[in-house]
């Protein structure tokens, strides 16, 4: 199965093998570990589950690597991070990325939330000022 990004509610990216993503609908971030992220922007380049699962017992990954992968992405999917897709492809995870284990984390923030949803320079209320955050629900 494949994967991209939910490019209409989130934004990736990607440094020093550390994933920084923000949804940008509920002002959540997300902190990926350097794995995740790793095999994240693979999958997103068009990389495969099963490609990965291979690339990672060729690494010296656990017999259940295959499962932790889907729970993951599972994860991810229930996030909304990331939609399915029909693309085919193979992934490339350094050794790099393994150094810390294969352990497959994300760790959802809510605490900027009012910070990374509001929006001052459509918020601004003449009687009241700026910024005013708007009742979304």
């Amino acid at each position: 199965m494949n994967f991209k990004l939910n490019r209409t509610e989130m934004f990736f990216d990607l440094a020093d093998e550390q994933a920084v993503i923000i949804d940008t609908m509920q002002g959540y971030y997300y902190a990926v570990n350097r794995l995740g992220s790793v095999l994240l922007d693979e999958v997103l380049k068009g990389g495969t589950l099963e490609s990965a699962e291979t690339v990672l017992k060729e690494l010296g990954g656990p017999a259940d690597i295959g499962e932790q992968i889907c729970a993951f992405f599972d994860r991810l999917k229930e996030y909304r991070i990331i939609l399915e897709d029909d693309g085919k492809g193979e992934v490339h995870i350094p050794q790099t990325a393994v150094t810390d284990g294969f352990k497959l984390e994300i760790t959802q923030f809510e605490d900027m939330a009012d910070l990374l949803t509001a929006d001052p320079v459509h918020d601004v209320d003449e009687d009241i000022g700026w910024p005013e955050k708007k009742d979304t629900l």
